[in-house]
């Protein structure tokens, strides 16, 4: 509210005369519709505007007081029960695409595959600063696609 009057940022495209979507940004689904309703736009050359809502849930970096804002508890709460993930767990458990073994079975197998990612890089060699400037050191590593 500070930066701009009006709420919906995308309207600066109708200066433009560009087509415009507002999509929740908590709603997979229809972020994935409207998506793929902008591509099909940009592929006959016509350009769009997709403005995705959702709310900062942390601050914008790292060590920035956390009392700037007075609603943490409503962000909070959004976690807990506006977050895309779990309202798309959600439906998909509501309309029979999946059910609790199959979340359970994820959940698991991701932990999995977090611990052992954790375990490996706590074993590997710490990283030559000086390497940073070597873009082969990235791109030529097996696990991380092949050779240059």
């Amino acid at each position: 509210s500070r930066q701009t009057v009006h709420p919906d940022i995308s309207d600066r495209g109708k200066a433009f005369d560009l087509p415009t979507q507002i999509v929740d940004g908590h709603n997979i689904l229809e972020i994935r519709a409207a998506m793929d309703k902008a591509v099909e736009m940009a592929r006959s050359n016509q350009m769009n505007i997709v403005e995705v809502k959702t709310k900062r849930w942390g601050p914008h970096y790292i060590g920035q007081p956390i009392g700037y804002r007075d609603d943490m508890e409503e962000i909070e709460e959004d976690m807990k029960n506006g977050d895309s993930l779990v309202l798309y767990e959600r439906y998909l458990l509501e309309n029979g695409y999946a059910d609790e073994e199959y979340f359970e079975n994820l959940k698991k197998e991701i932990t999995d595959e977090i611990e052992t990612n954790i375990e490996k890089a706590s074993k590997a060699e710490f990283p030559v600063f000086d390497d940073i400037y070597r873009k082969e050191n990235i791109y030529t590593q097996p696990e991380t696609g092949g050779d240059l």
